[in-house]
């Protein structure tokens, strides 16, 4: 029996069909080894909270929420500073940490393992103790909700009212609680979110006042030149904008020793 010979309009079909094959067995790969990896992560999260954390025992003294085996986390790495929890976000539950610029924990974990994850970082030049007048905290938006993903939910005034915005940060020697007073978008180098150094003077009075007059939405908590902000950081809009969250500390809590 004679062959046909395949045309040259069969030949692209024919390759056009491998190409599409070709991709989408790509893509299938890529989808599968991102949702490997999104399970790694909440799994290496999910055991950091039950190695590091503890509820307080009932009776105690301290009224923090929570307690944490700073010494353990820093048997693993030095650059642990503190623990970061958010009301109504309960994926976020990380500790934080504190590079010698703000690249490195970008691409690596908390525990020094490489990750597009990242981890929960602090502005490298701010006060490790949180006692700067503005500490900026940065961590990247994933899509599982993971890292400072799920943050962009207090976009919503109806969620912040819900939840109420509180922010708990563990320090080895205390617990701070901030409330959360701004919600905003942000240029990746907006003057006038990310700047530090401040005194209780007329600029930083003005710097607070620009997150009120920016703010998505009111809250019933004001800021004002008297007060200690926290400022968290995570990208928005693939990148080009930031969702920048600013709160203001309501108490500090020193651990019983």
């Amino acid at each position: 029996m004679k062959q046909r010979k395949k045309t040259g309009q069969e030949r692209l079909i024919f390759a056009g069909m491998a190409v599409c094959i070709g991709v989408l067995v790509y893509c299938a790969f890529q989808f599968s080894r991102y949702i490997e990896e999104s399970r790694n992560h909440q799994k290496a999260r999910e055991e950091a909270v039950s190695r590091y954390v503890s509820a307080e025992p009932a009776g105690s003294e301290d009224t923090a929420d929570f307690s944490v085996d700073f010494a353990g986390l820093r048997c693993v790495s030095k650059h642990v500073v503190g623990w970061i929890r958010i009301a109504g976000l309960e994926v976020i539950d990380y500790p934080i940490v504190q590079g010698s610029d703000d690249t490195y924990y970008l691409r690596h974990t908390w525990d020094d393992r490489v990750s597009r994850y990242g981890a929960i970082f602090m502005e490298w030049e701010n006060q490790p103790d949180f006692n700067d007048l503005h500490t900026i905290l940065y961590g990247h938006s994933m899509n599982d909700g993971s890292m400072f993903g799920s943050l962009k939910q207090y976009a919503d005034a109806d969620f912040y009212s819900q939840f109420g915005g509180e922010i708990t940060i563990s320090l080895p020697a205390e617990t701070r609680r901030y409330r959360i007073f701004s919600v905003e978008y942000a240029q990746p180098d907006a003057f006038n979110v990310y700047t530090i150094g401040f005194d209780h003077d007329e600029t930083y009075a003005e710097f607070i006042q620009g997150f009120h007059e920016r703010a998505l939405y009111k809250t019933d908590v004001e800021a004002t030149r008297a007060d200690s902000v926290l400022t968290l950081s995570t990208c928005s809009d693939n990148g080009e904008r930031r969702f920048v969250v600013h709160a203001r500390l309501e108490s500090v809590q020193p651990h019983n020793s």
